[in-house]
Order: C-alpha cells, then sequence, then structure tokens
C-alpha cells in the first residue's frame, strides 16, 4: 500500500482535531485541502476514490447498508453533503477497519 494512503487512514483514525477539521469541510475541495494541509499529497480524483474504498469496506465490514448519500457518492456523486459523508467515514474508522482497509487496499 502506498505510505500516503497508510498515512491518512492511520491520521484519522488517531487524530481528533484532524477529524474535526474534515468534518467541517462544506465540500470535498475543502477536505481534500484538510488533508494537503496535513502534508498528504493527494489529487481530488485519487482522494475521492480512497474515501469511496474505505467506506465501501468499512459498510461491508460492519455489516451496514450505504444510506442514499453514501450510495450517491460511491456512484461519484460527492459534491453534496460533504460533511454528512465524512461523519459517517470517521464514524466507521475503529482501529480494526483501519487495519484491514489498508491491508485491502
Amino acid at each position: 500500500m502506498d505510505q500516503k494512503v497508510k498515512g491518512l487512514l492511520e491520521k484519522i483514525g488517531v487524530d481528533e482535531e484532524f477529524q474535526g477539521k474534515l468534518i467541517q469541510a462544506k465540500s470535498p475541495e475543502e477536505a481534500l485541502q484538510v488533508v494537503q494541509d496535513a502534508g498528504f499529497d493527494f489529487g481530488m480524483d485519487e482522494f475521492k476514490s480512497l474515501m469511496q474504498q474505505v467506506l465501501l469496506y468499512s459498510k461491508q465490514e460492519t455489516g451496514q447498508e450505504l444510506t442514499d448519500e453514501e450510495l450517491a457518492m460511491v456512484a461519484g456523486g460527492w459534491d453534496t453533503s460533504c460533511s454528512t459523508l465524512i461523519i459517517g467515514l470517521i464514524s466507521g474508522f475503529t482501529p480494526f477497519i483501519i487495519s484491514a482497509a489498508m491491508a485491502a487496499i
């Protein structure tokens, strides 16, 4: 796995201040800026793809179904309700999910 992906997933899993900044993002562009400001070199397509993969993986592992907003995100419509989606992603970031997602991605 790419070191920046591993680093980002680990940071999301343990850094509550970072999580808060992501949750406050009003758009995917703002969320990406938070990630970039933390020193992670992601482009928008790469960032969206990673978040989609992690969301799907966390839902599969927990046996939960995707909400309508999450389904729209996975289908490529991540331009709305960014903070709701980020909150959903972060809430699924248990240590098990992080390590399992890192192994799977």
